[in-house]
């Protein structure tokens, strides 16, 4: 403990020490609950999923000409894209190329907006 001797006692230092950890304490409890009460705040815009879409038209090309082993993919339905997506995420769909490792890459909420905007767009 760093204090100047004799301005203040030691059960002066440790009572201050606690006041300070107590205050802490209840600044990172309040942080935690505010967090998480903005949580849906902070849902992915649509802006940002068509950035995250963007990916995808490297290979599934969003005008609908794509090769004849690729599978298109705009205007889906999302919930059949998200289902997919989640699946290669898992490793569950055998004699994958790519698709494995790309979804591992993002969170299920980032699949959700991407089969959104996917469904949503027109080839």
């Amino acid at each position: 403990m760093i204090y100047e001797q004799g301005s203040h006692n030691r059960r002066e230092v440790f009572t201050a020490m606690k006041r300070f950890r107590r205050a802490a304490g209840l600044a990172v409890a309040v942080g935690m609950v505010v967090g998480l009460a903005a949580g849906p705040a902070l849902a992915i815009s649509d802006e940002e999923a068509s950035v995250l879409a963007d990916g995808c038209a490297n290979c599934h090309a969003m005008d609908g000409r794509i090769p004849p082993d690729i599978p298109p993919i705009i205007g889906k339905p999302a919930r059949v894209l998200q289902a997919q997506l989640l699946a290669f995420k898992a490793d569950e769909v055998p004699n994958t190329t790519i698709m494995n490792r790309l979804a591992r890459g993002f969170t299920d909420e980032q699949i959700e907006a991407i089969a959104r905007h996917l469904a949503a767009a027109n080839p």
